[in-house]
């Protein structure tokens, strides 16, 4: 048997999977499946299992999977809380993990052909913990979590499109944490206390933080940047240099003028 569909009836158990040598594909989203540990062990069985669906169960960890040719994992509506024994893998290209429990990306790294990465609809907090070694990712979905802040968010390489909707950031400078992702295309941050602060500014706030170094960012919010757009971004960055320039000046006379008052004469006695 090489494509198994178990889907929509009350398994809580597949460990007997492993008697199937030739399984490329698996599918038992919607049962009440609440571990797949047996997996971890499975490295002289499933040689060939290639794309596992468990969506909608009950699973709570993700455990290490050393499957040697699996490229799709969807894992997403589950109730998993840490990824901590994870670690990575050598072949995922595409692994969903959104609506879970989540609150931070420890163990989700060392994936070297990973290409979309999605991390939606959970309650992360802070990126700084995981996330590394993902040389191919290209898209990174973390809407509807709770980030305050984006420090410590990693260097992707191949990174093009980052999805940030529905978060609490508020400041502004939180953009400087992407700025050493220069291969940025599209940067969607809908719902984000920081758009309806800016308003109408915040597409000139975003490109005056991130083009120079994110030169391909061509599209924010599902909105086409346009040339006048990034020549509008320059000239006003380029004001605001001028500006605080002139202002460093002003303060350094001023405090050179302090540093040495004129002397008044003694009165006579």
């Amino acid at each position: 048997m090489r494509f198994l569909s178990v889907s929509k009836n009350q398994l809580k158990d597949l460990s007997e999977i492993l008697y199937l040598p030739f399984l490329v594909t698996l599918n038992a989203s919607e049962n009440q499946i609440g571990s797949i540990d047996f997996l971890s062990v499975a490295r002289d069985s499933l040689h060939y299992l290639q794309a596992i669906t468990l969506t909608k169960n009950k699973l709570t960890s993700l455990p290490a999977l050393p499957l040697q040719r699996l490229s799709r994992l969807l894992l997403n509506e589950n109730e998993i809380a840490t990824c901590a024994a994870f670690t990575g893998h050598q072949t995922i290209l595409h692994l969903d993990l959104s609506k879970n429990k989540l609150t931070s990306t420890a163990g989700i790294a060392n994936m070297p052909k990973l290409q979309q990465l999605e991390l939606g609809e959970n309650e992360i907090t802070e990126v700084a913990s995981g996330l590394q070694n993902l040389p191919a990712l290209r898209k990174l979905v973390l809407s509807k979590n709770k980030l305050a802040g984006l420090e410590g968010f990693p260097k992707l390489p191949s990174l093009q499109h980052v999805v940030l909707n529905e978060n609490q950031l508020a400041d502004i400078k939180q953009l400087d944490h992407l700025q050493h992702n220069t291969t940025l295309k599209q940067l969607d941050m809908l719902e984000n206390p920081i758009v309806a602060e800016k308003a109408d500014g915040f597409k000139l706030e975003v490109l005056i933080r991130l083009n120079e170094s994110n030169s391909l960012l061509r599209r924010l919010n599902d909105e086409e940047l346009t040339d006048d757009d990034v020549n509008a971004a320059r000239t006003e960055k380029g004001e605001r240099i001028k500006n605080e320039e002139a202002a460093r000046r002003e303060a350094a006379e001023k405090a050179a003028a302090g540093e040495a008052p004129v002397e008044e004469e003694a009165p006579a006695e």
